[in-house]
């Protein structure tokens, strides 16, 4: 990942409130050289538009909020630009503040909360900063004062390179999501001294009134106090979280397709027109949904498959641990009807399995395949909501594997670590066998009892 800006990497100033808007951009800007040509046009226009408003002269500690608002309305009125660009470039804007309060040029960030139409998605404050660097050895204990370092710090100099550098790139992402939602809910990037439960539980309230679920609001949550526990683990905070709440969020019962359904689901893939990479549509599609449905593997997983994973000889099929979530390699026995299907798409000159129209180390191959999955089930006539493309297949092994050997063969063919996290995964319609209206007796009308006692006697 390329390294952002960060303190002490541009000359110092001696004098910070006499710091004019151009000098900081100009110095900014010329100090990001691990920046894509295209990524330091996008940010000298937002230069161009701010000097064109606020003037080159204008001292950086001298621009108020009030300022920001008029900034964005110049945006939006003068330059007649669109809603998305506006928020674009309010949102770097917003970044290049960042950066001066990091600096300690600027004790707040004026570009408040409210300038924003909605939440930063998928680290966008964090494309601007260049995404995670790798920090020198032993950088952050050269601060002597930890009350001044900001969690953003801690994240990428400590937490990052112990705990997430080796993991998946999207857990990366969703952590440096979290950190923007903070940083743009707090005006500014929260430092430990800032940190308290009551910031915390407002923060989350304020992302579900931005729109996010209770859910989604708990997961950046966790995310912020994950970090906050690893910096107490390590010393730079004297008090960890003592109850910060969580939203209460609905309880919904897993879902699965059912045989008759993945039946329908498989018809309609037998249908398809055209091909995918060389490869004719059905029948890749056929191999696809009878591997997950055998294997219950994740989307990504299954399609960072080698040919060589396979073995269409003796049906076992052996997932590396590169690209499992849970770190760890999995064998599976394919049915025969798999494996049939796999000779008839393996093309052992390919990288991929499943090859795709796309870079898998892109989220474009994943959103294909759903935007495809999605046709497939309208085809079918079936469900094709968010909670009924990929994960719905795993479930559906899962159902039906825990209702024929168990639920602790369900948890290892998953790869979870604990019985409850399958439960979550675990269709009921499914799984209980016996229901309740089975066995309850069915009550009847006085007058039918006593005739029915006549009878017998």
């Amino acid at each position: 990942m390329a390294a952002p800006h960060r303190s002490g990497e541009i000359a110092a100033y001696p004098h910070p409130d006499d710091v004019t808007l151009s000098e900081f951009l100009t110095s900014h800007i010329e100090s990001r050289t691990e920046l894509k040509p295209g990524a330091q046009r996008m940010l000298w226009q937002v230069y161009r538009d701010l000097l064109a408003f606020f003037g080159d002269r204008t001292l950086l500690s001298s621009i108020t909020r009030d300022d920001t608002n008029k900034f964005r309305d110049y945006l939006a009125g003068e330059r007649k630009l669109a809603d998305a660009t506006v928020q674009r470039a309010y949102r770097r804007a917003a970044g290049f503040f960042n950066a001066a309060v990091s600096e300690r040029l600027l004790e707040d960030n004026p570009f408040t909360p409210e300038g924003f139409t909605k939440i930063v998605h998928k680290g966008d404050l964090c494309r601007q900063c260049g995404g995670i660097r790798k920090p020198k050895p032993d950088e952050f204990y050269r601060i002597s004062d930890n009350s001044e370092c900001t969690l953003r710090h801690f994240f990428e100099t400590v937490y990052y390179p112990r705990r997430l550098e080796h993991r998946s790139k999207k857990s990366t992402e969703r952590m440096q999501t979290s950190l923007n939602q903070l940083a743009v809910f707090h005006g500014a990037e929260v430092r430990f001294t800032n940190l308290s439960d009551d910031l915390l539980e407002r923060f989350a309230l304020w992302l579900h009134g931005q729109g996010k679920s209770p859910a989604t609001a708990n997961i950046s949550l966790r995310n912020i106090l994950a970090v906050w526990r690893f910096a107490w683990k390590k010393r730079k905070v004297d008090e960890l979280p003592r109850d910060v709440e969580m939203l209460p969020t609905p309880k919904r019962l897993p879902q699965c397709w059912t045989i008759e359904e993945f039946g329908q689901l498989l018809e309609a893939a037998d249908n398809c027109k055209g091909s995918i990479e060389g490869i004719p549509a059905n029948r890749w599609w056929r191999a696809l949904l009878l591997t997950l449905y055998d294997t219950g593997l994740r989307l990504t997983a299954t399609l960072h498959l080698k040919p060589a994973n396979v073995d269409l000889v003796t049906g076992w099929l052996r997932v590396p641990a590169d690209h499992q979530k849970q770190k760890a390699e999995q064998l599976f026995r394919l049915h025969g009807e798999t494996v049939t299907a796999l000779a008839a798409v393996v093309n052992f000159t390919s990288e991929s399995l499943f090859p795709v129209p796309w870079q898998l180390s892109t989220r474009m191959a994943q959103r294909w395949c759903c935007r495809e999955l999605r046709g497939l089930l309208e085809s079918a006539a079936l469900p094709h909501g968010q909670r009924d493309l990929f994960h719905k297949i795993r479930r559906t092994s899962a159902s039906y594997l825990a209702r024929e050997q168990g639920i602790a063969a369900a948890t290892h063919h998953l790869g979870h670590s604990s019985q409850a996290t399958t439960k979550a995964y675990l269709d009921p319609r499914i799984t209980n066998t016996i229901h309740a209206a089975d066995v309850l007796p069915r009550p009847a009308p006085p007058s039918s009892v006593q005739k029915t006692h006549r009878d017998a006697g």
